[in-house]
């Protein structure tokens, strides 16, 4: 019979470092992270036109041109007042490149932890690979303390959110017209001027909300555009809201502003000289053909009755004189320029001393003391 030894007992504090065991060496270690995930063929694919697509809108803004003078397009005349119409200006519309993105179409995913790597710290073991508890450790089924980003799906990348991927941007231009007739310029002028009189306070000079948005309307009809053109659709003689209405009143609300305001004194003149030379276009006055045509003065558009033409020109004349106090149309002149129809040019010069005069002479002949807008 074999003699049993005695058991011999180990003190493990007397262990060195380099003996004693550790728990986690008997445990399996996490492999490292398998390399990315070939993308699929659609994806693929859509990353390949994100980025032909970038490369498109990579240099700069393409194709359109300017929208121009508002006063050049010619639009029917409507059939009510306060009509209002969309058009397409579709020779304006253009393609632009996403700065954002810079056309790819893709940004770095910016989600916590990510930056752009696809990976993020995994929630349920705090990126330590594993979790420990008093009696044991489990390992976390993670890489590396990592879990690919939910965001970007573990690929880096997210759409843009400006563009919505799509690298760049589709500009249109829309023309919205909005038809007033002279009822809506008369009742303005009326507020404005009502409001003038009722401003007992001389010390108060400011404009009201309303009044602010009433001269940067007109301010950009007038001396804002780039020419001082005018069209041909709303010249009809017939209808209330005819262009020389509107630009006469457009020119009395820039007087009372400068009554109103003095401060806005270079404003109103130049607002009251652009509505002047808009109303020297034959283009405001080129009807007179439909009704004087056969009159020995034609084509002089203010000797011969027609008074709803030439009294808003002299009024906005003398006003413009009177604000500015330049004399310019009254020293040097303007000229009525007839080339209608590839009808002789005719050059009819004036000024507004003799512009007064003919309205005078007028009502000087006329029994009634007044003047005919139109033939009888």
């Amino acid at each position: 019979m074999t003699k049993v030894g005695p058991e011999l007992t180990l003190d493990a504090s007397q262990l060195s470092e380099a003996t004693r065991p550790n728990a986690t060496d008997l445990l399996p270690q996490p492999t490292a992270p398998p390399p990315p995930r070939p993308l699929p063929k659609p994806l693929t694919d859509f990353k390949t036109r994100c980025y032909v697509i970038g490369r498109l809108f990579e240099s700069t803004t393409r194709g359109g041109q300017p929208v121009g003078d508002i006063w050049d397009y010619e639009v029917p005349i409507p059939a009510s007042d306060n009509a209002k119409s969309d058009r397409s200006l579709s020779h304006c519309n253009y393609l632009s490149r996403c700065d954002n993105c810079r056309g790819k179409g893709l940004v770095t995913c910016n989600a916590s932890g990510c930056n752009g790597s696809g990976w993020v710290t995994c929630s349920s073991c705090s990126g330590r690979g594993r979790t420990e508890t008093s009696t044991q450790i489990i390992i976390c089924g993670c890489y590396n303390g990592k879990v690919r980003c939910s965001s970007c799906k573990g690929g880096g990348k997210i759409h843009c959110s400006d563009c919505k991927g799509g690298g760049g941007f589709y500009h249109s231009a829309t023309l919205r017209i909005k038809c007033f007739g002279n009822d809506h310029f008369q009742k303005s002028f009326q507020q404005v001027q009502k409001s003038i009189l009722n401003n007992k306070d001389d010390t108060n000079q400011l404009l009201s909300e309303k009044e602010l948005k009433l001269i940067r309307f007109i301010s950009y009809l007038t001396y804002m555009q780039t020419t001082t053109t005018t069209t041909t659709t709303t010249t009809n003689l017939t209808w209330n809201g005819s262009i020389r209405y509107s630009l006469a009143h457009i020119g009395y609300t820039a007087a009372a502003l400068a009554y109103r305001t003095p401060n806005y004194l270079e404003l109103a003149i130049k607002i009251l000289k652009d509505s002047i030379e808009r109303m020297l276009n034959i283009k405001v006055w080129g009807y007179i053909d439909r009704y004087w045509k056969n009159v020995h003065t034609f084509p002089d558009p203010v000797c011969h009755e027609n008074i709803m033409y030439s009294s808003h020109l002299l009024q906005l004349l003398t006003l413009y004189e009177s604000l500015s106090g330049d004399f310019t149309y009254d020293i040097d002149g303007f000229d009525f320029i007839w080339d209608k129809d590839n009808d002789r040019i005719t050059k009819i010069h004036y000024n507004t001393t003799k512009l007064a005069y003919a309205i005078y002479y007028q009502m000087n002949e006329e029994s009634s003391a007044g003047v005919s807008c139109e033939p009888e």
